[in-house]
């Protein structure tokens, strides 16, 4: 997992490499207090052995933890190490709470990321263009028919996403059961219904919703975008020639086994990896860390310049009609929400648009001129990132 986000942070160009730790227990098991006291006992042990911090090793959320995890990572690091013996003590950690120095949009980066990257994809002219080709899609993400495997914080805010912009998400497989409807579903009203069944184990809501199955058979339903976003090898051996998607979106780490990927790509079938696709949420964890490194929000630094200069370049718009005897008072009009400077959530969501959309466009470019799978291509782009960094400065050991 660590080469993984290595990878990961290469291929968007980041400047952080990738590393993986953790704590194994049932969380479940445990009281509040308890997961508490165990952080505290993890953040001091890292640090003895320099595996925290903003100039060696910055963690961030990931499978089984919340931004209350990261606020105790950070309470306790800060406490401990922080004032005269690290300034950048804030940074330690991404992912936190707003009221702790977290960044407004966090939560929904990752599926907003892969929104962002299947949006540019379906609608470019150049780059796009030869990758629908290869998965037989038409342009446009409008009435592409999608199921989603999971509907963890990945999988609903992707639904919600590609739903609110146009989307039909017609399957989606949980744990415990999987629904298949033709004419499309709110991911809303699917999370509210699995919510009541998990409380209550009443199923007339999912019942509600369309053809409710035991099992996980929705996900293998003729559909144009399949996106596995639970847990590893989701799709295998075993039940790769199943799928009847035309494009593939890997949003869970590892969701496509070695073999299940080699024989989609001897069927020409598009796949989107992981190592692209999943890149949202690090996108957010920089533009955290950078937020907390300067310690101010950014938007601070431009809202208001951004306000002056719009009401600026109205006025004088105003002006030059009102030379030809056209009085139109554009600034009274238009004064309102059009004309503030942007928040904290529109620069950090411009931040993951624009270097998901950079990102995206290089690798399906390499994929074209050199005839290759998205993951090679990506692979390709992360490899050369990271040997060429090697080259110029060396190996220090």
């Amino acid at each position: 997992m660590g080469l993984l986000n290595t990878i990961k942070t290469a291929v968007v160009d980041l400047p952080f490499g990738g590393a993986k730790g953790g704590i194994c227990i049932d969380k479940t098991k445990y009281t509040k207090k308890e997961i508490v006291n165990l952080l505290k006992r993890f953040v001091i042990s890292a640090k003895k052995h320099h595996f925290i911090g903003a100039a060696c090793d910055v963690w961030g959320v990931d499978a089984g933890t919340t931004d209350f995890h990261m606020d105790v990572v950070y309470d306790v690091y800060h406490h401990l190490y922080g004032g005269d013996m690290d300034m950048e003590s804030t940074a330690c950690t991404t992912g936190k709470s707003l009221s702790n120095h977290g960044v407004d949009g966090r939560n929904e980066s990752t599926g907003l990321g892969i929104y962002y990257m299947l949006r540019d994809l379906l609608e470019s002219e150049t780059w796009g263009k030869p990758m629908r080709r290869r998965a037989k899609l038409l342009k446009g993400l409008d009435k592409k028919r999608f199921i989603m495997q999971g509907l963890g914080n990945v999988g609903y805010w992707t639904s919600k996403c590609l739903h609110d912009h146009g989307g039909i998400m017609t399957g989606v497989v949980v744990d415990f059961c999987s629904i298949y409807n033709a004419k499309g579903m709110n991911p809303d009203a699917v999370l509210e219904a699995m919510e009541l069944y998990k409380t209550t184990s009443n199923d007339s809501g999912l019942q509600a919703l369309g053809d409710l199955r035991w099992d996980n058979s929705a996900m293998f339903e003729k559909c144009d975008i399949l996106i596995p976003a639970a847990v590893e090898m989701a799709i295998h051996l075993g039940n790769m020639e199943k799928v009847q998607a035309k494009m593939i979106v890997e949003a869970a780490n590892g969701a496509i086994s070695f073999q299940a990927d080699q024989y989609f790509n001897s069927k020409g079938m598009l796949v989107i990896p992981d190592v692209l696709a999943g890149t949202g949420g690090l996108i957010s964890s920089y533009f955290e860390f950078l937020s907390n490194l300067d310690r101010r929000k950014q938007h601070d630094l431009i809202t208001k310049w951004e306000e002056k200069s719009k009401l600026g370049m109205l006025a004088m718009i105003e002006s030059v009609f009102n030379k030809t005897s056209l009085n139109i008072d554009f600034v009274e009009e238009l004064k309102g929400d059009y004309m503030q400077g942007p928040k904290e959530r529109d620069l950090h969501n411009g931040t993951i648009e624009n270097i998901m959309g950079e990102a995206v466009a290089k690798v399906c470019k390499l994929a074209e001129d050199r005839e290759l799978s998205l993951r090679d291509a990506a692979y390709n782009v992360a490899i050369h990132r990271i040997n060429n960094d090697v080259d110029i400065v060396g190996m220090t050991i």
